[in-house]
C-alpha cells in the first residue's frame, strides 16, 4: 500500500493491553506518540486489566500532557483476548495494529506495517528484538520462542526471518505484539478467543487464513521487545504457551504438531528406560547415552550462539534455558489436553482460577 499524499493514509488504531506495566508503559507509549504516521491519523487505545501498580496512573499522565495522537484509556479485567476485543470495539480505524505495552517501537513502524498491505493481505507484521541486551534476555532472544527476530540462532542453518515472507497458510508469519490487521477482518472472524491464556496469535491467525486470506511479514517494521529478564519468568512465559498450545489444538487441530508433545513423551520414555534398567541393568546406559547427546547438542548449541553473540557464558546459560523450556512443556501441555474441555466449555469462574494459576 503505497501512499505518495499523506492525507490518503487509512486511519489506524494502535491497540494494547496492560497489566502490571510501570517499569515499561511510559517508554512504551511515548515511542507511539513520536511515530512519523500523521498525527491526525491514528490513535492509541490502551486497556488495563486491573493493574496493581502504578500502570494506570502513568498512562493517565502521559493522556494529560499529549495534544496529538489521541490516546485512550479503558479497563476490563479478563485474559488477553478479552482486553484487546475491548480495545476493538473503542477503535475508530480501518486498521488495528496491535503492540504490547513491554515494546518499544521506532518512529517509522507503523509507516512500515501499512505499507505492506496489499489487497489479499489481512495482516502485515514484523520481527521483535532483544529490548535490553542483558545477558539473559540475549540468551533468551537466541531461542525462537518469541516470534520472528533479528536476534534468532537457530538450532540448524540460519535465521529465517531476515526476508519478507507472505503466506496463506504459517499461522506464525506474525505475532500480535507486532501486527497490524484490516478491521473489517477482525470483525468477520469476531476477534480473539477469550478463553485461552495465551497463544493467541496463531488461534487468531488461522481464522483469518481460513477466510482465504493471507499474512505477511516484513523485516522492515521492526519493534524493540523487553523479553523477560530471568530464567524464572521465562518458565512461568513458556509454561502458559504450553498449556496454551494444548487448548488451542482443540479448537483448531490443524495447529497441532508432533514436536509439541516431544518434551513429554521424551521424559516418560527416559523414566521407563530408568525404572526397566532395574529389570535390565545395562539399559542405564543407554540412559546415560540420551543424557549425554541432549548436553552435548544444547552445549553445541550454546557455542553457536555464543559465537554470533560474541559472548563466551552463553556457552553454559542456553543450555539451562533450553531446559527451562523444554521441562516446561513436560508439565504444563499435558495439563492443558486434562483440562482444555472444561476450560473450552465457557466455565468462566473454571476459567478465571485456571488463569490465575499461570
Amino acid at each position: 500500500m503505497e501512499n505518495e499524499n499523506k492525507d490518503d493514509l487509512p486511519f489506524v488504531s494502535v491497540v494494547m493491553t496492560v497489566l502490571n506495566m510501570e517499569r515499561t508503559i511510559k517508554e512504551c507509549l511515548e515511542s507511539l506518540i513520536n511515530l512519523d504516521y500523521p498525527k491526525n491519523k491514528y490513535e492509541i487505545i490502551v486497556v488495563d486489566g486491573k493493574s496493581k501498580d502504578r500502570t494506570k496512573e502513568i498512562v493517565q499522565s502521559i493522556i494529560d500532557d499529549t495534544k496529538e495522537p489521541e490516546i485512550r484509556l479503558y479497563e476490563k479485567e479478563g485474559l488477553v483476548g478479552v482486553g484487546r476485543n475491548e480495545a476493538f470495539s473503542h477503535s475508530k480505524g480501518d486498521f488495528i495494529a496491535i503492540t504490547d505495552g513491554d515494546m518499544v517501537v521506532p518512529s517509522d513502524w507503523l509507516s512500515n506495517l501499512i505499507d505492506g498491505f496489499e489487497d489479499d493481505v489481512a495482516g502485515v507484521g514484523g520481527p521483535n528484538d532483544n529490548a535490553d541486551k542483558s545477558l539473559i534476555t540475549t540468551a533468551i532472544s537466541c531461542i525462537d520462542v518469541q516470534g520472528p527476530s533479528n536476534d534468532v540462532v537457530p538450532l540448524f542453518g540460519d535465521n529465517p526471518y531476515t526476508e519478507e515472507k507472505l503466506s496463506g497458510s504459517d499461522v506464525y508469519t506474525t505475532v500480535c505484539r507486532n501486527t497490524a490487521y484490516r478491521k473489517k477482518v477482525l470483525d468477520d472472524i469476531k476477534g480473539f478467543d477469550e478463553r485461552i491464556i495465551s497463544c493467541d496469535d496463531p488461534e487468531l491467525n488461522i481464522k483469518i487464513l481460513k477466510k482465504g486470506y493471507k499474512l505477511k511479514y516484513t523485516p522492515n517494521a521492526l519493534v524493540k521487545h523487553h523479553h523477560r529478564s530471568s530464567i524464572s519468568g521465562f518458565y512461568r512465559q513458556q509454561r502458559r504457551y504450553a498449556v496454551s498450545q494444548a487448548i488451542v489444538n482443540k479448537i483448531h487441530p490443524e495447529l497441532y504438531r508432533r514436536i509439541q508433545p516431544l518434551p513429554f513423551v521424551a521424559f516418560i520414555f527416559l523414566l521407563i528406560l530408568i525404572a526397566s534398567s532395574f529389570f535390565v541393568p545395562n539399559l542405564i546406559y543407554l540412559v546415560f547415552l540420551i543424557i549425554v547427546v541432549y548436553a552435548a547438542l544444547y552445549l553445541g548449541y550454546g557455542l553457536k550462539c555464543a559465537m554470533i553473540k560474541h559472548e563466551l557464558r552463553l556457552i553454559y546459560l542456553i543450555p539451562i534455558i533450553v531446559l527451562a523450556w523444554h521441562w516446561a512443556w513436560v508439565v504444563h501441555y499435558p495439563k492443558g489436553l486434562i483440562f482444555r474441555k472444561k476450560v473450552l466449555s465457557g466455565d468462566e469462574e473454571f476459567i478465571k482460577k485456571f488463569s490465575k494459576m499461570y
